[in-house]
């Protein structure tokens, strides 16, 4: 899968991406807000395409699998979601045909850039 393939999919549901300045600590997020997605990516923190596809990707996740947690809902599981995101993100960026390392990332965690 390309980047633009990745922003398509964002257009044609309907999700904004943007690229916005966040915090020290952040380098990408997506937010649900009156029934509308958004994604904000601070690309002057991601040094390739690769982490750019990789943050991409994880946002969309987020999105598609409506997977956003409360901070002011102490039962909410935040590791839940991000699970959710990376699984969605994995199913888009790893080839069906690698499967079995599509498994080994969803459960023991690693950056899908080292793959691009």
């Amino acid at each position: 899968m390309q980047l633009t393939e990745l922003y398509n999919i964002a257009e044609k549901s309907g999700i904004r991406v943007d690229d916005f300045k966040l915090d020290e600590n952040t380098q990408s997020l997506a937010v649900y807000f009156d029934d509308m997605y958004a994604i904000a990516i601070d690309i002057s923190k991601l040094n390739s395409s690769a982490e750019i596809m990789e943050a991409l990707a994880h946002e969309l996740g987020h999105c598609k699998t409506h997977s956003f947690y409360n901070i002011n809902n102490i039962l909410d599981v935040r590791t839940k979601h991000e699970y959710n995101a990376d699984k969605w993100a994995c199913e888009k960026l790893i080839p069906k045909g690698r499967k079995p390392l599509r498994t080994v990332m969803l459960k023991y965690g690693s950056s899908l850039s080292i793959l691009m």
